[in-house]
């Protein structure tokens, strides 16, 4: 007899997901994988239906509003094959599952998108956010101070802001690059995954809050990019946001992806803790 119910081939997104949700229905579950799988390259959202079908530019604001229209352009589509409901009722079970986890908080819902700004300053629909990334919604307008770090490869600031600036957002963006404090200080070329381990040091948010102060007074909100932290992330985020006083948010960068890297870590803990192997 087999010793187990089910056998889940990769770790992504949706191998983990569906490893959880057997193990958590008391199925004996185990996962193959050899890595960490396409999350650490994600954003870590959850997307359903981010532009209008055809050509146009213009962001969807409600996923299952525009569902239909979809699939009368694209009707092999798996979404015609599971149906509108099981799509909004996926997202509702990702989102249970993801905020049972004490390490992961998302926010939102398959009937609105989040319109988040990407490391290319153009905006990124999305249905399911982290907390961090979510604070950063254009929909909500507003001023935005947007802070870089010189040690940071492949992150630059002043093109998120031209960008999101001349796109009538609604949103009024600045920026400020300054230099990580010991130990990433000078470093250069440094990944989103070293500095957010970095950011894990409350000496070293201390510090890059006194870099930013006297330079975020004029603004509603800032964004970092998304290196706050990986395994103590609600804490650093929630000590940034004591500290300046302001709603911090995070920008996705290119991978790899903190935000990612915490999802696997969440969902990974969420399976074993299942019983999952």
């Amino acid at each position: 007899m087999s010793r187990y119910d089910v056998v889940v081939v990769g770790a992504g997104l949706a191998g983990l997901t569906i490893a959880c949700r057997l193990a958590q229905a008391q199925k004996k579950v185990l996962l193959v994988s050899t890595g960490a799988g396409s999350l650490l390259l994600a954003s870590g959202c959850v997307d359903v239906l981010g532009f209008q079908p055809g050509d146009s530019k213009q962001p969807v604001t409600n996923p299952l509003d525009k569902l239909d229209d979809f699939l009368a352009e694209a009707p092999d589509h798996p979404y015609k094959l599971i149906g509108k409901a099981n799509v909004a009722g996926g997202i509702e079970a990702f989102w249970q599952l993801v905020n049972n986890n004490a390490s992961l908080e998302y926010w939102g819902a398959a009937d609105r998108n989040w319109l988040l700004p990407t490391a290319a300053g153009a905006v990124h629909p999305t249905c399911l956010a982290p907390t961090s990334l979510a604070n950063g919604d254009l929909s909500k307008g507003g001023s935005m101070l947007l802070v870089g770090f010189r040690e940071l490869r492949d992150y630059y600031p002043a093109l998120i802001s031209q960008n999101l600036n001349e796109q009538n957002l609604g949103v009024e963006t600045a920026t400020v690059t300054i230099d990580a404090p010991a130990p990433i200080k000078d470093h250069l070329n440094i990944t989103p995954i070293e500095l957010a381990r970095a950011f894990e040091n409350s000496d070293f948010r201390r510090k890059v809050v006194q870099a930013l102060k006297g330079k975020s007074n004029n603004y509603n909100r800032i964004g970092f990019p998304a290196v706050l932290g990986l395994k103590q992330h609600t804490e650093v985020l929630a000590d940034l946001e004591k500290m300046l006083g302001k709603t911090v948010f995070e920008i996705s960068t290119l991978p790899p992806s903190a935000p990612g890297r915490r999802l696997f870590e969440g969902l990974k803990s969420a399976f074993l803790q299942a019983g999952g192997r």
